[in-house]
């Protein structure tokens, strides 16, 4: 009899043992894994997602820096004047003399590109009269001028006042304006 009740107690505690493993392998280790293997796919989502943030941010940055610069290329391009048009530089030099009390011709313009220059240039030929004073004006504002200008030649008269301008002088002056070309 005590060899059954330790039949008895032997099976169960066989069967309990059996169905035991059967759990830890059938069921825990599997779990197990799927759980590391899901917290590896996590971190790998967790950390494509910092990245994509960390991009955005870039984006972000690059966007803000673009429109920086599109506003200091708009700033330079206005230093230039337009090489196939010119005409609102001209009125600019004639709106110059006429405020500074001073007659102008602009007799000649020549475009050239030169070597050493970094832009094409329009070369302009005028000749000013009026008094000195007023002309120094205008060599200020040429100076002050929103332009790219550089003042090439320079040659001063003074007039006599039988030339029916008060005591003044003429001037020729040649101007070097750096343009841009439409590409």
């Amino acid at each position: 009899m005590a060899l059954n009740k330790n039949k008895e107690i032997l099976i169960p505690s066989a069967i309990i043992g059996i169905l035991s493993l059967g759990l830890i392998f059938l069921v825990i280790f599997p779990l197990k894994n799927e759980i590391k293997k899901n917290s590896e796919e996590f971190n790998q989502i967790k950390n494509n997602l910092a990245l994509l943030e960390t991009k955005t941010e870039d984006i972000e940055e690059i966007k803000q820096d673009y429109q920086n610069f599109q506003t200091r290329i708009e700033q330079v391009n206005k230093l230039f004047i337009d090489f196939d048009a010119p005409l609102e530089f001209i009125n600019f030099l004639e709106n110059n003399a006429e405020d500074t009390g001073l007659s102008i011709e602009i007799s000649s313009l020549s475009s050239k590109k030169i070597k050493e220059d970094p832009w094409p240039s329009l070369t302009f030929q005028m000749k000013l009269k009026g008094p000195s004073s007023n002309f120094l004006s205008y060599i200020q504002k040429l100076e002050n001028a929103p332009y790219l200008i550089e003042i090439t030649r320079l040659y001063i008269r003074k007039l006599e006042q039988q030339e029916g301008v008060e005591k003044g002088i003429e001037a020729n002056v040649s101007i070097k304006v750096f343009a841009r070309q439409k590409i």
